[in-house]
């Protein structure tokens, strides 16, 4: 998995998102639980413009690592982005402030 996943970071720090993302849900088959290839997804979902898989995949690394702040950040982006303005800001800021109530 740890192979897979180094490519395909590599792919989409040079642009290769869609390759990228083939090899992030390939993997997915067999690491269905792994934060990290849920987060790249997202962000690749995101560089790809299609906010509404990006928000889908921001939530399940949300879902098996709720304290990862970079994916509620980009959550909050993604949403912003399909127009799920309503709630908006309290979104990133509810799942912040459960984070810091689980570290405590």
């Amino acid at each position: 998995m740890y192979e897979a996943v180094s490519e395909a970071h590599e792919d989409s720090q040079h642009g290769r998102f869609q390759k990228s993302i083939d090899k992030l849900k390939t993997t997915l088959a067999t690491e269905e639980n792994s934060v990290p290839v849920h987060y790249l997804l997202g962000l690749n979902y995101y560089r790809t413009k299609d906010f509404a898989n990006a928000v889908v995949e921001f939530k399940k690394a949300l879902d098996l690592s709720p304290n990862y702040m970079l994916a509620v950040f980009n959550l909050g982006l993604a949403q912003c982005r399909t127009g799920q303005r309503r709630g908006i800001h309290q979104i990133p800021a509810e799942e912040m402030r459960k984070a810091q109530e689980r570290r405590q």
